[in-house]
């Protein structure tokens, strides 16, 4: 029984790893359509500090936090500069940032440490 239960986890798991991957896709593909290259620019620099500024000064937050901070961010930082774009671009632009820190390694800085293996003495406790 416990053989099928780590088959179905394993399962569900590489399912939730295909839709994420197929939803940033999309978003990655909607944000290249619906902008000018010059909004892009901006918005890519914006998203790519916003996401690991948002990781490092925010770390319990969870994920969907994280990511509505970061938009929040970068929002907030176009409307100071006059720049009109939607949520949907904004969002966009930050999915991609968040999979290419991913990719890149950028986000692993920002992870707690492990929890050190108990010892004897605190495992006798």
């Amino acid at each position: 029984m416990g053989t099928i239960g780590a088959d179905v986890a394993k399962l569900l798991l590489d399912l939730v790893y295909v839709v994420s991957l197929a939803a940033i896709g999309a978003a990655a593909s909607w944000f290249r359509a619906n902008t000018t290259a010059a909004q892009r620019a901006l918005l890519g620099a914006l998203a790519a500090i916003a996401v690991p500024f948002v990781e490092r000064e925010f770390p319990t937050l969870s994920g969907a936090m994280k990511a509505a901070k970061a938009v929040s961010l970068v929002l907030e930082w176009l409307r100071r500069r006059g720049i009109a774009m939607t949520l949907q671009e904004i969002e966009a632009a930050v999915e991609a940032a968040y999979a290419e820190a991913e990719k890149s390694g950028i986000l692993a800085v920002y992870a707690p440490p492990p929890a050190p293996a108990p010892t004897a003495k605190t495992a006798a406790s």
